[in-house]
């Protein structure tokens, strides 16, 4: 008896391709504003405001800068002792990841929309 990826129904039955589209059909969807049914996005739900910074909250800018500042710092001496963390990586590659790292403990202060003003959420 042959396992069964080595039956013979498995050798004759015909595969299903994959509907092929134009690429102009695939981008139908961002003519408008409203995000693609595909999208994970509720376009009914309304943004929340962000709550206003206040005097109180900005040291919290300073101990994030201060850590940043440790981390790629530490991080740029241990790529130019001991080599990059990817023998791939340049200089440029080992400090942008020593940013991103951690980036999700000071959510609260910042988000992707304020760092990148050409964003805009779908329903504003």
């Amino acid at each position: 008896m042959l396992p069964w990826f080595f039956s013979s129904k498995a050798l004759h039955s015909p595969q299903q391709q994959p509907i092929r589209r134009s690429p102009a059909l695939s981008l139908l969807h961002y003519e408008t504003p409203s995000p693609p049914p595909s999208s994970r996005v509720d376009p009914k739900l309304k943004r929340r405001p962000r709550r206003p910074l206040r005097v109180w909250d900005y040291w919290k800018f300073g101990a994030v800068v201060a850590a940043k500042a440790t981390e790629v710092t530490s991080d740029v001496l241990s790529h130019h002792i001991w080599g990059p963390r990817r023998k791939s990586w340049g200089i440029e590659m080992t400090i942008v990841t020593s940013l991103m790292r951690g980036a999700e403990r000071h959510s609260a202060l910042m988000d992707i929309a304020s760092c990148l003003p050409s964003i805009r959420h779908p329903s504003s």
